[in-house]
Parts: C-alpha cells; structure tokens; sequence
C-alpha cells in the first residue's frame, strides 16, 4: 500500500501501531510541508521477512515526527529504508534501530543543506534492552551533501552477520549535546558515545 502527504495543509496523527510493510510493499511519503506524527507504541519499516518498506521525508518543511513508546525499527526482519532529503527533517524521541534482525536489510540516507535527522541514539542489529541476541542484518546510514545526522546519547556499530556501514560524504554527524563538526566529520561531544 502507498500514503501521500503532499502539501503545507496534509497531516496525519496516528495513536496506534504504525507499520509500513508488514508484508509485500509499502511506501509512505511526506513531501511540500507534509507531515506525519507517530505517537504510538512502535513505527517499524519492513516488518516480515520479504516485506519491502519505505519513508520518504522531501522538501522545506517536510516533517516525520516519532514519539513512539519504543526506538524506530527500519529493517525488522523485511527490507526497510528512509530517505530524508531537500530540507525535510525528522525528528524522534526514542533511538532508531537499523537492521534488526538476521537476513534483515536496513538504510538510512539523509542528504542536503537543512536537512535533519534528530534522534536519541542510532543501533545496528540490537534494540537498546536487555535481552537475547537478534543477530543484525545488513545496515547503512548514509550521510551525503551537507545533511546532518544529530544523535543526542550514541552511535551503536556492532558485529552483525553483515557488516553494518555509516558513510559520511560532506555531511555531518554529531553524537552527544555538542555542535556538529565540519563537513565529512563525526564528532562525539558532551554527554555521547
């Protein structure tokens, strides 16, 4: 299934469960100022295996905004990617979980100026509680064209059964309460790991 939200004047609240491809293929995209606001208890993109989910934030004022009760999942067992670019941002009160589980596939792109990706913390392949292993599948972030990657506790890169990428390509990435570093860099400042 597709959602559009086009337009300074489309938005949507959702209270509950929001999944993009629990199975087959999904896509949501939020372009010219639209906005979606999960509130739920989780949003996860590619749900089941051979689901294929995707987000698309595009243009000035475009906003995701995530209040989920747990971390954004892109990649839970299925095929999971968000684009965030041409000025649009994302914001999320919880961490975001790349890949999560064995033969899952996760990526994030977040690319040009005034484009934002806000986040608690970032992880490959494993939720942010204790618990058992859940392997990791293969997971990037791609930081490109002046698009910046804010992460306000930490950065998790760890072993998975593929190996787990983060590209910067002149943008930025700050991990902690510190400012961003200059174009290409990572920069773990105050508070961040």
């Amino acid at each position: 299934g597709m959602v559009v939200l086009d337009g300074a004047q489309t938005s949507m609240t959702v209270a509950g469960l929001v999944g993009v491809a629990d199975r087959g293929v999904g896509k949501v995209t939020i372009s010219a100022g639209g906005e979606l606001d999960a509130n739920g208890p989780s949003l996860d993109v590619g749900i089941n295996a051979g689901s294929d989910g995707s987000i698309v934030v595009t243009g000035p004022d475009s906003l995701l905004s995530v209040a989920t009760w747990i971390p954004m999942t892109v990649g839970v067992s299925g095929r999971g990617s968000v684009v965030v670019k041409d000025q649009a941002q994302v914001f999320s009160t919880q961490g975001v979980v790349v890949a999560l589980r064995d033969g899952s596939t996760g990526s994030i792109s977040i690319s040009d100026a005034g484009t934002l990706f806000e986040a608690h913390s970032m992880l490959f392949g494993e939720l942010p509680i204790p618990g058992p292993p859940t392997g990791g599948g293969a997971g990037t972030i791609t930081v490109q064209n002046s698009g910046k990657l804010r992460l306000r506790a930490a950065l998790h890169i760890r072993n998975s059964t593929a190996n787990p990428s983060v590209i910067i390509d002149n943008g930025q990435i700050a991990v902690g309460t510190g400012a961003f570093g200059p174009p290409g860099s990572l920069r773990v400042s105050e508070n961040g790991t």
